[in-house]
């Protein structure tokens, strides 16, 4: 019987750096050309009332006839079929909302407007450079570019959250929670009093305070700009003092709604309340505000000041739950380095 010779399998050919280098090359010019193709075809299905409306987006045919698709993409982080998809998701609420009534009506095309909103959630360091882009006046840009903001998603009001049993558990008068947190910063290049503006005995740690406000549904409605650590929360506060007087404010369609809260120099029939830890003491006397008692000096809290403190606590956490989020879902937010 004839002896069977053993086959060795066959071995796979090493693959060369430069093959690799050649085909991802091939790949990702084959990506553009499927990105550039892809955009010139909007993904929204054109209602014939529509089509005059929908065509006008002179600001984004612009840049996007300069730059080109990769254009777009760096200025908002998506890509010009991925703006279709939104531009589609948001069209009829938009066409519905926006522009509509008496009054002075926008030039600027809804589409347009969601161009410049997402190019300024990128880079919005300051209204100047992202109104700059665009030929417009800062302030002009920073109004229309907010109210389109608000238009598109507006914050929840009272009527909404108590419908849909969204409200603090102890204080159902109170509109939001407000807190400040700390973030780590590098040591400042400065001189040593200006070092220790920015020194937090309580971190051990050099960095910047933000102030951010939560609705009892979990929803940050601002975050302020950053401070050095040495200002206190109370000025942060004061300085954005027309924010809060502006979102405290109880419009005319909830002035009828229950409200047992304390009322803090007769605001109670005009303004909800904020809810803050001890380091807003004094706001009280600008807003309707809930704060907890402070331990006077010397002496102890009373049983009743005791509970109350408690039950502000189970309601403020909600900023606190806030913060936590933020800084598990970002890494650079609660790391320390140095």
């Amino acid at each position: 019987m004839a002896r069977q010779s053993s086959q060795q399998p066959p071995q796979a050919t090493p693959i060369s750096a430069r093959s690799i280098s050649q085909g991802v090359a091939l790949l990702e010019n084959l990506q553009q050309q499927r990105e550039a193709k892809g955009a010139r075809y909007s993904a929204v299905r054109r209602d014939e009332m529509d089509a005059e409306i929908e065509s006008s987006a002179p600001v984004y045919d612009a840049f996007f006839q300069e730059r080109g698709p990769q254009g777009i993409h760096t200025m908002t982080n998506f890509s010009p079929s991925e703006i279709n998809i939104l531009w589609c998701d948001v069209r009829h609420f938009v066409m519905k909302h926006w522009n509509v009534g008496s009054g002075r009506k926008c030039t600027v095309s809804p589409r347009d407007l969601l161009f410049m909103l997402l190019t300024s959630m990128k880079h919005c360091g300051s209204w100047d450079v992202v109104a700059a882009v665009f030929q417009e006046k800062a302030p002009s840009f920073e109004k229309r570019i907010v109210k389109f903001l608000n238009n598109l998603h507006p914050s929840p009001g009272a009527q909404q959250l108590v419908a849909a049993g969204q409200q603090f558990a102890n204080h159902s008068f109170v509109r939001y929670a407000t807190d400040a947190t700390f973030q780590q910063t590098n040591v400042p290049a400065a001189s040593f009093n200006e070092k220790k503006l920015y020194f937090s005995k309580k971190h051990i740690l050099y960095g910047h305070k933000v102030e951010v406000s939560v609705l009892p549904n979990g929803l940050a409605i601002i975050s302020t700009r950053h401070y050095k650590v040495s200002v206190s929360d109370k000025t942060i506060f004061d300085e954005n003092l027309d924010f809060h007087v502006n979102n405290l404010a109880k419009k005319p369609s909830e002035l009828v709604m229950g409200d047992e809260g304390e009322d803090n120099d007769g605001r109670r029939a005009v303004e909800w309340a904020v809810i803050a830890d001890k380091g807003y003491q004094g706001i009280q006397h600008a807003v309707r505000a809930v704060l907890p008692f402070k331990k006077p000096a010397g002496g102890v809290l009373t049983f009743d000041q005791e509970r109350t403190n408690d039950r502000i606590a189970i309601d403020r956490v909600i900023v606190e739950n806030w913060f936590g989020r933020l800084k598990t879902l970002w890494g650079e937010c609660a790391d320390s380095y140095c």
